[in-house]
């Protein structure tokens, strides 16, 4: 199954949460392609 969403957060603590929310619900095999800007918030994301 693929799916296409965009999330957008406000700083750097709701990236944060996000991120620990969507590491609650991946799966083994689960895929995420994180792009975006230099200083966009990915590493904070993971």
């Amino acid at each position: 199954m693929t799916a296409d969403l965009t999330f957008v957060t406000s700083s750097a603590e709701e990236t944060r949460r996000l991120g620990d929310r969507m590491g609650e619900l991946l799966r083994e095999g689960d895929v995420l392609l994180l792009s975006g800007e230099l200083g966009a918030g990915k590493t904070v994301f993971v």
